[in-house]
């Protein structure tokens, strides 16, 4: 089961942090956050996961990417959501997993502001373009970039916890 809101947030960890543009929404306190640096911090967290699945939708003009990371039953799954996708790749070299992330990263790339100087992405900077975030993983040689990035993170219940008995 994924965190689906703030009533899902069992700690002061965010478990679901909402990029859209700019601005960050989400969290477990629930306040607007007005950067990117949480959602970052939250695709950090999939250092040291592997890819287990890897979804793309169009329906209409609408787009959406989904990217499952797992580690094992030690820790939850994350899922990286996005929308508004306007660049996707996934490869490897030859003889590397495909699958492993030893490293994830994510820089804000704010509108009307030149890509920096290590984006290597073949997407024009036009003036339409909304703040958009890119992500990449190495050695999975995964890069997306998209306007909206949600990162949901699998909420396990305590062996403590279970069904009340009625009353």
């Amino acid at each position: 089961m994924y965190a689906a809101g703030v009533s899902a947030c069992a700690t002061s960890t965010p478990l679901v942090v909402t990029g859209v543009g700019a601005v960050v929404t989400g969290g477990c306190d629930g306040k607007q956050m007005t950067d990117f640096d949480d959602v970052a911090r939250a695709i950090a967290r999939c250092d040291g996961y592997t890819i287990n699945f890897v979804s793309m939708s169009v329906i209409e003009e609408a787009d959406a990417l989904e990217i499952g990371f797992r580690w094992g039953p030690g820790k939850p799954d994350i899922t990286l959501s996005m929308q508004s996708v306007y660049y996707f790749a996934l490869g490897r070299s030859p003889g590397a997993d495909l699958r492993y992330v030893d490293k994830m990263l994510a820089t804000p790339l704010p509108a009307g502001e030149p890509w920096p100087e290590e984006f290597t992405v073949d997407l024009p900077r036009t003036p339409d373009l909304p703040a958009l975030l890119w992500i990449r993983a190495e050695p999975a040689s995964l890069e997306v970039v998209a306007a909206v990035v949600t990162v949901l993170e699998e909420v396990r219940s305590s062996k403590k916890s279970g069904p009340h008995p009625p009353s």
